[in-house]
């Protein structure tokens, strides 16, 4: 038996929502995600490179699974992130603040810059404080309860707090897509749906699409490949974690450190995030990068 990669495998998710004739299906999951409804709703969208290109040599590259922009103007990204990471949010803010700047060209307006929305569908508890499935951040000043500007946006959305199973608790649209996205994979007949989710058209499509990128032999040895490097980098985090909070370290510790720093930095991970996991000087993270 063959594993069924769900939609929260972001390559997956990509080959589905980023696909040029798969538009329709991005448009129903970013109306349902916003709860977008009459006049404001997204009628059309234009794929956008996911890639954060760098404008210096010491830039950061990054990559979103999926960047569009509606007939309004309005931006949008959506990533998939299945485990926790200590500059998740930071990370995150920095996607939004991209995708808000790289509107504009030189020479144009501030007045030309459209709304910018970013959603991370993660599948883990971000925040523990609370058990709403969705936070939503905006500028604001919590002294006077005043928001400064609605051009920037980010949302969180915790499938793990998505409590749509069984499906008879799925009402709104946004559950009726909550719950796909999480429980795809326990519907192998995409043309006999529960009634609560062949109402949306869009839903049955994007089952079909997942079966399609499934029976795929190069696509799935691409999906298995991210899921292994997914594991291999949380299993080095979570080694480096344990051992930087340990006290006095010795130099074998220091130097199981040191070889945690290099697996992560050929991995692709950015001399910061090393720094904050092995809690080694951010020099030695550079000199163990140029080596």
């Amino acid at each position: 038996m063959h594993k069924t990669f769900s939609f929260l495998n972001d390559l997956a998710f990509k080959a589905i929502f980023g696909a040029e004739a798969n538009k329709r299906l991005l448009i129903a999951l970013l109306n349902a995600l916003l709860e977008r409804e009459g006049e404001d709703r997204i009628q059309s969208v234009v794929l956008l490179d996911p890639f954060n290109l760098q404008k210096a040599d010491d830039d950061k590259l990054s990559v979103v699974d999926v960047k569009a922009c509606d007939a309004r103007g309005r931006r949008y990204a959506i990533e998939v992130q299945l485990r926790s990471r200590p500059d998740f949010c930071r990370r995150s803010v920095y996607y939004l603040c991209r995708l808000f700047a790289d509107q504009l060209g030189a020479g144009e307006k501030y007045d030309d810059l459209c709304r910018a929305t970013a959603i991370a569908l993660i599948d883990f508890v971000q925040f523990k404080q609370h058990n709403e499935i969705q936070s939503i951040f905006r500028l604001h000043d919590p002294l006077h309860h005043e928001v400064l500007s609605e051009a920037l946006e980010l949302r969180f959305v915790e499938l793990r707090k998505a409590a749509v199973w069984p499906v008879r608790r799925a009402h709104t649209r946004f559950e009726k897509w909550l719950h796909i996205l999480r429980f795809g994979t326990r519907y192998p007949d995409p043309d006999r749906l529960p009634t609560e989710l062949a109402e949306e058209q869009e839903i049955a499509m994007s089952l079909k699409e997942l079966q399609r990128i499934n029976a795929d032999s190069i696509l799935r040895e691409r999906m298995a490949a991210r899921e292994k490097f997914e594991l291999d980098h949380s299993s080095l985090v979570e080694a480096a974690r344990i051992e930087a909070r340990a006290e006095g370290r010795t130099e074998g510790e220091m130097q199981k450190a040191v070889e945690i720093a290099k697996k992560l930095l050929k991995l692709g991970s950015n001399p910061d995030d090393v720094v904050s996991i092995t809690g080694l000087a951010r020099a030695e993270v550079e000199k163990l990068r140029g080596e």
